[in-house]
């Protein structure tokens, strides 16, 4: 995906991690807001109660969201 973002901008993106957030700033519809589930069970048993949860935005199980590659597309270019 970055890739085609790369090819579509004309040039590098740079620190793709920043980039994801001022994508995110620009439009944060670029990422569908994963809102259910958690990563609690990271290991193989299944009392596993260190991990967190899906919130709305961004939160430290499912960052930002999953990716819509065409509204990144978009707000990559206004950037």
């Amino acid at each position: 995906m970055f890739g085609l973002l790369a090819a579509k901008k004309g040039g590098k993106l740079g620190h793709v991690a920043l980039l994801l957030y001022k994508i995110y700033e620009a439009d944060n519809s670029a990422f569908n807001d994963v809102t259910e589930g958690n990563n609690f069970c990271t290991e193989s048993s299944c009392d596993c109660t260190t991990g967190f949860k899906a919130t709305k935005g961004w939160d430290a199980a499912t960052g930002l969201g999953s990716p819509n590659h065409f509204k990144m597309e978009r707000a990559t270019r206004s950037l």
